[in-house]
């Protein structure tokens, strides 16, 4: 068993993006995330009989240790991660080869190692497992926007009918993320502002210069920008990137609620059949008839007392809000809408 260092994306062994499972794991956007938002990022590899067997992306980021009880806690961390805030793991490959590659990481990174959007029960120890923000996905076989509305249940139906009145004058634009604006991305740090779980927060540039297969979408109130976001189109899945809101529009217009339908929307009107909204904003999405996807979160240091610490301050380092399950579609005779 052999474990390679990379210093950059570049260098990747080519057996690299034939084990990611996203797109944004693979080494396109790794190299971009190198240029737009350079973070110390390092790469391993897993090489067994010859053959890459797994991966991990790693960069360095100060966020808050105690991020989930909303407390100001700065600590430096080697983070196991896609250095974009987003809701896939920075490990690549078959769990068993993912798990025998863990212990060299943990050997080589100095500080508190923290390993982000895990799936449960991925062995992990010594590094101390914890509960992270889930997930909202949502799988379909609606052929339109109305075919949807048509499936929601009374009282859910009636819900968005009410978000999407608010919109009533509002103009939708759809196009490439080169025509995002400084207004569009002063939005953004608007959102970022009232995040109190927030990782890093991105450059106008990132998002702007960001590839093809991105796609931004605004909402105007005459010449005012009110709202927009971006998704990523690959294959069957739409994937919510992110966005921003106005502030001054959250009631009146309901200008984050519409936001995230337009998501839904879009992959309606595109055909996708599997939409990603991310993390955050749980139960707006779960109302649209999101589920949620349960991830998983752990944390490591070579040193014993800070190991125990984690350990026993591990129920206000992880997530422990708790969802109910929405139940929103009419159920048909052959099974759930």
């Amino acid at each position: 068993m052999d474990v390679l260092t990379r210093p950059a994306a570049s260098e990747l062994s080519p057996e690299w993006d034939g084990l990611a499972d996203s797109y944004f794991q693979r080494r396109k956007f790794l190299l971009y995330s190198e240029i737009r938002n350079p973070c110390r990022q390092r790469y391993y590899e897993l090489h067994e009989g010859g053959r890459m067997k797994a991966g991990a992306c790693v960069y360095t980021l100060r966020l808050d240790l105690l991020t989930f009880a909303r407390v100001k806690s700065p600590v430096r961390f080697a983070i196991v991660g896609i250095p974009a805030s987003i809701s896939c793991p920075g490990l690549v490959g078959e769990k068993d080869a993912v798990v025998r590659l863990l212990p060299a990481i943990f050997a080589a990174e100095r500080g508190i190692v923290l390993l982000l959007n895990l799936p449960p029960g991925l062995p992990v120890k010594p590094a101390v497992g914890m509960r992270m923000m889930p997930t909202v996905f949502l799988r379909h076989d609606f052929k339109s926007w109305e075919e949807y509305r048509r499936a929601l249940r009374a009282s859910y139906r009636r819900r968005l009918g009410l978000i999407e009145s608010a919109f009533d004058g509002v103009r939708r634009e759809e196009g490439p993320c080169s025509a995002l604006s400084r207004e569009m991305y002063g939005l953004y740090l608007q959102v970022m502002a009232r995040t109190a779980t927030k990782l890093e927060t991105l450059s106008y540039e990132y998002f702007r210069d960001l590839p093809e297969e991105f796609r931004l979408t605004g909402y105007r109130l005459g010449e005012r920008v009110i709202a927009w976001h971006i998704n990523l189109h690959e294959g069957d899945r739409l994937t919510f990137f992110f966005g921003g809101t106005d502030d001054a529009f959250l009631r009146s217009r309901r200008a984050y609620q519409n936001n995230i339908a337009g998501i839904l929307r879009e992959a309606l009107d595109r055909g996708f059949r599997e939409v990603d909204f991310g993390q955050t904003a749980e139960i707006a999405k779960t109302r649209l008839g999101g589920g949620l996807v349960e991830k998983d979160m752990a944390a490591y240091s070579r040193n014993a007392l800070v190991r125990l610490l984690l350990r026993l301050g591990r129920r206000a380092l992880e997530y422990r809000r708790r969802l109910p399950p929405a139940h929103v579609f009419i159920r048909r005779k052959d099974g759930p809408a």
